[in-house]
């Protein structure tokens, strides 16, 4: 006699992803996003500001910082004022 699977009951849940997929990193070498990275290195804890992504000519800095949080980058932002920021990233 062979045993019949019991049904689900409840349904499946979604499964949640754990860790960094090769979506998110294929996302995080973007041109931009490399150029958010290297700014964000090279001033080191004193971070970066809104104006400084602007000036260097980067759009949607807030969307590459989120690319570079997603592949594991820890990048902390302290609000300046209403309309600027200050971004850094922790050391490893």
């Amino acid at each position: 006699m062979t045993q019949q699977p019991l049904p689900f009951n409840p349904a499946p849940e979604l499964v949640q992803r754990i860790g960094v997929t090769p979506r998110d990193i294929a996302r995080a070498q973007k041109p931009q996003t490399i150029r958010v990275l290297a700014m964000l290195q090279a001033a080191g804890v004193l971070g970066c500001t809104t104006g400084d992504f602007l000036r260097a000519g980067i759009g949607r800095f807030g969307a590459r910082v989120a690319e570079l949080r997603a592949v594991g980058h820890v990048i902390q932002t302290v609000k300046l004022t209403d309309s600027s920021a200050l971004y850094a990233l922790e050391p490893p």
